[in-house]
């Protein structure tokens, strides 16, 4: 018995429904690629606050804050990046972009004790200074920040305080546990300078380059060296 065709009528989509297909297809890949967008600059964000941190820690810090002003764009709302530029511009000597940078990451939600701890730092570093600084120093070193780093703080801070023994004393013992560092050279040119003795003080920062050309802090303070030696020459002319 041959089968009966049906009688249902093959109702045919109507151009309403295709478009409303395609909008939905549009919308879904949409989605889709927001998505991959929010987490690729996510991603982003992270990859160039660790070559931030990188640098920083070769201590070039302008090549630092670049990345840092990346993640930043990549991710706002990210506090991380804020606080990073605030220890660069804090090494930097430049407290009123350092401040500002605190400013944005308090506001964008970091945790107080970050806050805390990159203000005890800039407070070594203008020589307020605890009678006993080994638990800060172990504090310090726990949330990230390097020996030499802290150390050369510490340096500026006695310096600031006319407490030159102590710098001294302080670089010797760096200088034992850890001789021919370009950060130690740094630290000792400094302090050099500050004791008026610039052709040794030259002799640091020249080592430190030799062994480090890219080291920023060096270069800035031979430069500065150079040309308040110009200065007096002229001056006395």
């Amino acid at each position: 018995m041959p089968q009966q065709k049906s009688s249902r009528p093959v109702v045919p989509i109507s151009k309403m429904a295709r478009r409303l297909q395609t909008v939905a297809w549009l919308i879904a890949i949409a989605v889709v690629l927001g998505v991959a967008a929010f987490y690729s600059r996510g991603i982003g964000a992270t990859y160039a606050q660790s070559k931030a941190v990188g640098a920083a820690r070769h201590w070039k810090y302008s090549p630092a804050i670049w990345w840092l002003k990346w993640a930043q764009w990549l991710d706002p709302d990210n506090p991380e990046s804020y606080l990073l530029e605030a220890r660069c511009r804090r090494v930097l000597g430049r407290l009123d972009l350092w401040q500002r940078n605190l400013r944005t990451a308090r506001a964008k939600g970091i945790a107080p004790e970050w806050i805390t701890i990159e203000n005890q730092m800039n407070a070594i570093t203008s020589g307020k200074l605890p009678d006993n600084i080994d638990p800060l120093r172990t504090r310090l070193v726990q949330a990230g920040y390097s020996n030499e780093e802290i150390s050369t703080a510490l340096v500026r801070g006695y310096l600031a305080i006319r407490q030159a023994d102590k710098a001294r004393l302080l670089l010797e013992q760096w200088e034992s546990a850890d001789p021919g560092t370009p950060q130690l050279d740094f630290a000792w040119g400094f302090f050099l300078i500050r004791q008026h003795a610039q052709d040794d003080a030259e002799k640091r920062l020249w080592s430190a380059l030799k062994k480090q050309p890219d080291h920023e802090l060096a270069r800035m303070l031979i430069a500065e060296m150079y040309d308040t030696q110009k200065r007096l020459r002229e001056s006395l002319e």
